[in-house]
């Protein structure tokens, strides 16, 4: 792209505003020029020298020409070249990564996901608008294919094939565009040479159907106007092409082309134009360093215009491809270009790699904008550069504008509710196990996941079948119950992104069950013929029981499943044969069970005596059972009273009748003093029992006292 190129003997003149047809004609006629065409659009004309012409006289005409007070400027007709390379051809719709990168292997190279223009959504709001008409100024399109024959722009003002110029327009049956490399209505003539504008094509607007490929915009219609094949066009046809679209009503014209030429004339053409034009940045030959465009100009990308929107490509790992031009002022987006699978002339599919399969991914972005009823062409261009700048690269910075690819989700200010996949549930089916649900979450936005809400289902079947919400189960996890045995579990899952915007919709995993009995099936502590745990469930693992003074003995019993092995741990119980024993220190049964490929579980039954903390009265009196007197009658009674058969009758006889008395006794502040005066010396005594050595030497002391008195009394007689 570096050597200036030209179509040999051709230039575009450019009039002076105001020149008449006359005016024209002259300079014509003075110069002995022969006029090819009008390029109407620029008020310019497409001339070549009349009769012979030798190649080493061009730059004097051009000067003469220059010269001439009616002509503002002259110029070669510049050749521009496709910026497209084939390469491999297989056929595979998932290798359509540019629209959904999921991390796929692309030509041997896994790709990153979530690297793509973020399309998904994007289409619940607009598959593109029929009435929005995208400019392909390319080579031909092969229009037959099944892929693109939906989306091809009719002329309405032509009748087909009646060799009449029904619109007066200047172009007889130009029904679906023109071939200006040969200026006739055929707008498709080879593979060979029409195999870019094709591939350019389905990229913007393939059909979404079950066929090969989907197209970016897929809604939208399409207007083929050839203006070069597959070794280049000119300049000249360029703005023919440029003209015709406009006139035709293209709200968009792809460009996926260039040349390192400069040329006014297709400048002005763009610039005076109502349209959009992506354009592409341009590639370099293999084993060439991408160039920097704003230092090595490419156009029509280079040129410094408003209604145009530069593209650079990148690869399915978010890196600048190794042919890709850049330049921070020239460029201003990146798009998918290496790789890129589409439609090829005769009913086939190809992959390219190029910046001009970037530049189409743009301009269905551009479409899609303007299928939701955005006219402002401003917009639609800024629109597109915002998004990239919220979905930048690091291979892009400090190399365009933007440094980000295009996000058609975000160009088009779509915020969707997040969705949730993949769910699934983990864990044993037991009571008393807990089920783990697990899933994976996505925001098309990038919205970070917030209060997503969580559900537990019971139902009759694997189908889910009779689905019941289970009332409080509400985390990411549940602890199977009793009630669950023989029903199926699912979990659902209403995503909610941290935006606290539109929450997703209810998503259901698939059901698990049925839930079984469990390792350990029954257990039973009898007091008699008396079922002490006749609520046992196998989810709960801690019991707590109250146990009547009475009592002496308790009888424990359990099945558990044959593959299951269960052992029981006493703390401080006392075990005779089958029976245990109340110990007045000991309140602790331990039950484990084991079973292979489950979580042992261990099951605690703590006993506790009706009174074992009570001295009512005492209790009554001081205010609390921990008062050090009511605790020192407590050990008292455990002591001494509990541990031999008359001083447990006492201790059951005063419990039967002491706690209406304590009532009364706890109700009146003067009688709690009073009851206090009258148990001091029953603690006093209750202390010297317990502190044995104390009264040993108070009795000791007493008897040496009166010793010493004996013998004073002695003395005095």
């Amino acid at each position: 792209m570096g050597q200036s190129q030209q179509y040999p003997a051709q230039y575009i003149v450019k009039y002076k505003a105001g020149v008449s047809a006359e005016g024209k004609a002259k300079v014509i006629n003075e110069h002995a020029l022969q006029k090819r065409q009008d390029l109407q659009i620029i008020n310019a004309q497409l001339v070549s020298p009349a009769g012979s012409f030798r190649a080493q006289s061009q730059s004097s005409l051009l000067e003469e020409i220059a010269k001439d007070p009616a002509v503002e400027y002259v110029e070669p007709d510049y050749c521009l070249y496709p910026m497209g390379t084939p390469i491999s051809q297989d056929a595979d719709a998932s290798l359509l990564w540019g629209l959904k990168n999921y991390g796929q292997s692309i030509d041997g190279n896994v790709g990153v996901a979530e690297v793509d223009i973020n399309l998904e959504g994007v289409w619940q709001v607009t598959e593109g608008n029929p009435e929005v008409l995208v400019a392909i100024i390319d080579t031909g399109i092969d229009i037959r294919h099944p892929d693109l024959s939906h989306s091809i722009w009719i002329n309405q003002g032509e009748i087909p094939d009646n060799g009449v110029d029904d619109d007066n327009n200047g172009l007889i049956d130009d029904l679906n565009g023109w071939d200006f490399v040969h200026d006739d209505k055929s707008v498709y003539d080879s593979a060979s040479e029409d195999a870019h504008g094709t591939h350019c094509a389905g990229i913007i607007s393939a059909a979404h159907d079950l066929l090969g490929v989907v197209g970016v915009a897929p809604g939208v219609k399409i207007l083929p106007l050839k203006f070069m094949n597959a070794s280049g066009g000119s300049t000249s046809d360029a703005i023919s092409a440029i003209e015709y679209a406009a006139r035709a009503g293209a709200k968009i014209v792809n460009c996926s082309w260039g040349g390192s030429d400069s040329s006014q004339a297709l400048q002005d053409a763009i610039g005076g134009s109502d349209m959009i034009f992506v354009t592409a940045a341009g590639n370099v030959d293999s084993g060439e360093s991408p160039k920097d465009i704003d230092d090595f100009p490419l156009y029509p990308a280079s040129f410094d215009l408003d209604n145009i929107i530069a593209v650079a490509a990148v690869d399915n790992m978010g890196n600048l491809t190794s042919f890709s031009n850049y330049g921070y002022n020239s460029v201003d987006v990146a798009a998918p270009g290496k790789s890129i699978y589409s439609t090829r002339p005769d009913n086939k599919y190809g992959f390219l790699n190029g910046t001009s399969m970037a530049t189409p991914y743009v301009s269905g972005v551009a479409a899609l904008l303007a299928s939701t009823g955005i006219n402002d062409n401003a917009l639609i261009k800024q629109r597109i550069l915002d998004s990239a700048v919220h979905n930048p690269l690091s291979s892009l910075s400090n190399k365009i504008l933007t440094g980000g690819m295009v996000d058609a989700l975000e160009a088009l200010g779509i915020n969707l509710a997040p969705t949730a996949s993949d769910l699934s549930i983990s864990g044993s089916l037991y009571p008393g196990e807990v089920l783990q649900g697990k899933y994976i979450y996505h925001d098309a936005n990038q919205d970070p996941e917030g209060n997503s809400r969580f559900e537990w289902y019971r139902a009759d079947s694997a189908q889910q079948d009779n689905l019941i919400e289970i009332p409080g189960a509400n985390l990411l996890q549940y602890t199977i119950k009793s009630e669950d045995i023989g029903k199926y579990l699912c979990f659902g899952l209403i995503p909610e992104a941290s935006s606290g915007l539109t929450p997703g919709d209810l998503v259901l995993s698939d059901a698990v069950g049925p839930v079984e009995a469990g390792p350990l099936i029954s257990l039973h502590l009898l007091d008699g013929s008396n079922d002490l745990l006749s609520d046992f469930r196998p989810e709960q693992i801690d019991y707590q029981l109250n146990i009547d003074d009475s009592l002496s003995s308790l009888a424990l019993t359990y099945t558990g499943t044959a593959q299951s092995s269960v052992s029981v741990y006493y703390n401080q119980l006392l075990q005779t044969e089958d029976q245990i024993s109340l110990d007045p220190e000991g309140d602790t049964i331990s039950i484990m069970v084991q079973t292979p490929g489950i979580a042992d579980r261990c099951y605690t039954i703590e006993l506790y005596r009706n009174s074992i903390d009570q001295c009512f009265i005492a209790t009554a009196a001081f205010g609390s059972k921990y008062e050090p007197a009511v605790v020192l009658l407590r050990a008292f009674r455990d002591q001494h009273l509990l541990t031999n058969n008359i001083g447990r009758s006492m201790v059951a006889l005063y419990y039967h009748y002491s706690p209406p008395l304590a009532q009364y006794i706890a109700d009146k502040e003067g009688l709690r003093v009073i009851v206090k005066i009258l148990l001091t010396p029953v603690i006093l005594a209750v202390y010297l029992i317990l502190h044995q050595w104390l009264l040993l030497i108070i009795i000791l002391l007493t008897f040496l006292l009166a010793l010493r008195l004996s013998r004073i009394r002695k003395q005095r007689v």
